[in-house]
């Protein structure tokens, strides 16, 4: 009986093998990281590191999770433009970050410790989000230069190269040195903690 039920779902199991792969080869991509950056221009590996990976944890968040909002969040219609909708992703992320051990979920009764604490789902749903709101904002930094109080032009490079540099300068140019230092840290820093919940990425 197994043989023939195999034998009878074989066509339709390779119609289901085929489409699968034309969606993940053509439309999904999932075969390679995508970073976003613009075509055309020259990205240093470590810049494509940082950019491919929370590039796709966007995707992550605004595609996959926005669509399991659709089981989680039935009262609320989204709208979806290719596949992606940010709204639905933030909602399934807030919505994770609340679960909790407790007896309908877990079948845990108030007399275990983990009643009422966080699980593991949430726990790796409040990093994502973190995360995720992180590198969302990270556009809206202040420019070093501008940070730094640095007018830049021709003149102050040449002036620079030359060592004819005003004390002024001098001190924003280090406090240039510090803010750049600083953000590549945080990069750094936020990067291994995507690092760390890598193995939460899955639906």
């Amino acid at each position: 009986m197994p043989k023939l039920q195999d034998l009878t779902l074989f066509p339709i199991d390779i119609y289901r093998d085929i489409k699968h792969y034309i969606a993940n080869r053509y439309k999904t991509k999932t075969h390679y990281l995508k970073t976003g950056l613009k075509p055309g221009n020259y990205y240093d590996l470590d810049y494509r590191i940082l950019h491919g990976l929370f590039n796709e944890l966007v995707d992550f968040v605004e595609i996959e999770y926005a669509h399991m909002a659709k089981w989680t969040n039935k009262k609320k219609t989204y709208k979806f433009k290719n596949g992606r909708c940010e709204q639905a992703g933030v909602d399934y992320l807030n919505w994770a970050c609340y679960l909790k051990y407790g007896k309908k979920s877990y079948g845990i009764d108030k007399s275990n410790p983990k009643y009422g604490k966080p699980t593991p789902q949430a726990l790796a749903a409040i990093k994502i989000q973190e995360l995720y709101n992180w590198w969302k904002d990270r556009p809206n930094r202040v420019e070093p230069m501008v940070a730094a109080g640095l007018d830049w032009d021709k003149q102050k490079e040449d002036n620079l190269l030359c060592g004819k540099i005003s004390r002024k300068e001098l001190s924003s140019f280090k406090k240039l040195e510090k803010i750049e230092a600083d953000y590549e840290k945080e990069d750094t820093k936020m990067l291994i903690e995507l690092i760390k919940i890598r193995g939460h990425l899955w639906t």
